[in-house]
């Protein structure tokens, strides 16, 4: 089953958004190839659709490839997949972040 997935890297505190359809290897995958480990934030059933509709979506918050600066709009979208209320059709989530309402705190320290 795929899943969109954010995950944010611990050091430089930017978000990536991707697709998988095994978050467990890709996960490890990324945190291989990068000098921070990065955690999860929320992940949703979805593919490629979903995850080219949040990058257009995103894209003035793009800063290169998957990778995009922490934003309100992109905290919201995190914290509605944590909290089930995310707003696309057939989109069910799976994962919760670390903490209730992480996206919230992300979205008022970066304000």
């Amino acid at each position: 089953m795929s899943v969109v997935y954010f995950l944010q890297c611990t050091l430089t505190m930017r978000i990536k958004i991707g697709s998988t359809d095994d978050l467990t290897t890709r996960i490890a995958a990324i945190n291989s190839a990068n000098c921070a480990p990065a955690r999860l934030l929320a992940a949703v059933s979805g593919g490629i659709d979903v995850e080219t509709y949040l990058h257009a979506r995103f894209a003035g918050d793009r800063l290169n490839g998957e990778w995009f600066q922490p934003s309100n709009g992109l905290a919201e979208i995190i914290d509605a997949a944590c909290f089930g209320r995310f707003p696309y059709r057939d989109v069910r989530p799976m994962f919760r972040a670390e903490r209730a309402g992480y996206a919230r705190a992300l979205a008022t320290a970066i304000a």
